[in-house]
């Protein structure tokens, strides 16, 4: 195994609250060919500025995987039915928290630019590192595009009467502001970001309490009176409840967001030895509490046979919810 010494590591140390700035150089090395013969390779070493301090790290750790898909797309996953979306969330959230620990290990060890990407091609093989890193690159193009659309279906539902293409292309042009420049106003632009998500997630929790106890316009004392009328699973038999419990793994494996924001920005941490464990150690409040607890809470709050979940009839927003 490679044994080169993890110079960002030392510098990072030293000087724990410094911005460190890493220039990029090169250097030569002995390597092998595929056929056996001794030959010069040169490697190159990227730029790391470590702008990102705890408070910024802290609050993407929390916040930073929670996208559009927990408030919009888990309307097709309550179809199946409440306690279904519920035993997929937390079987989605057991795999990320499992994930989160082996990820934490090994990013503490060697926070790099690139994080798993990397460290992949340096621990098993380069041609894996380039499949990850191909992969990683089409799922968050993907999320980008999503998120992109959603944001144009949401201002639709609520009146605005224009071509899609102003306010997607408005959307992909605020994505690409904040992540062209400088990594600590990324990371400024992430907290404040983060922090609207998280009052809203709290608040949804919130106003779910309030109104199944009765503090609503009715004063009806609902509880959990969905869960048994249509009940807790869609479906009548066997195969269909086993059907709309696949359904519903789908939709939580979309929704819940695994710990790879906390890798990618790794590279990027101030003293990042202390810093990206403290902040792998949110994961579970994370899951429990956004995930696990906001799949509850639509649950309770929504029929699985409402009309605009299943009749198909209204748009993705109002589907929503």
């Amino acid at each position: 195994m490679d044994d080169t010494k993890p110079y960002e590591l030392d510098e990072v140390d030293k000087s724990p609250d410094a911005a460190v700035y890493m220039a990029e150089t090169s250097e030569t090395i002995e390597a092998v060919s595929a056929d056996g013969e001794s030959m010069e390779a040169r490697v190159l070493h990227s730029v790391n500025h470590r702008k990102l301090n705890a408070r910024q790290i802290q609050l993407t750790s929390i916040a930073g995987s929670i996208g559009a898909a927990l408030f919009v797309a888990i309307g097709s996953g309550l179809t199946s039915g409440p306690l279904c979306l519920l035993i997929a969330f937390i079987f989605w959230s057991s795999v990320v928290y499992s994930v989160a620990q082996c990820q934490q290990e090994i990013v503490s060890l060697f926070p790099y630019d690139g994080s798993f990407i990397r460290l992949a091609g340096r621990m098993v093989d380069p041609a894996l590192g380039v499949a990850v890193g191909w992969n990683h690159f089409f799922a968050q193009t993907s999320y980008v595009i999503f998120e992109a659309t959603i944001i144009n279906t949401l201002v639709e539902y609520w009146g605005y009467d224009q071509s899609p293409a102003i306010l997607i292309s408005v959307s992909l042009v605020l994505f690409l502001a904040i992540n062209i420049y400088r990594a600590d106003l990324f990371g400024e632009a992430e907290f404040w970001l983060a922090m609207g998500k998280v009052l809203l997630a709290i608040g949804l929790l919130f106003y779910t309490f309030v109104t199944m106890v009765g503090g609503n316009p009715i004063h009806d004392k609902f509880g959990f009176r969905y869960w048994k009328d249509p009940g807790p699973w869609a479906g009548d038999s066997g195969i269909s409840r086993f059907e709309s419990f696949v359904n519903a793994v789908i939709v939580a494996g979309f929704c819940t967001g695994g710990p790879e924001y906390i890798s990618m920005i790794a590279g990027e941490a101030k003293n990042p030895r202390k810093t990206i464990p403290r902040a792998f150690k949110t994961i579970m409040a994370r899951l429990v509490i956004f995930f696990v607890g906001g799949s509850l809470a639509v649950g309770i709050l929504v029929p699985s046979n409402d009309e605009t979940l299943t009749g198909g009839s209204d748009t993705y927003a109002g589907g929503s919810p």
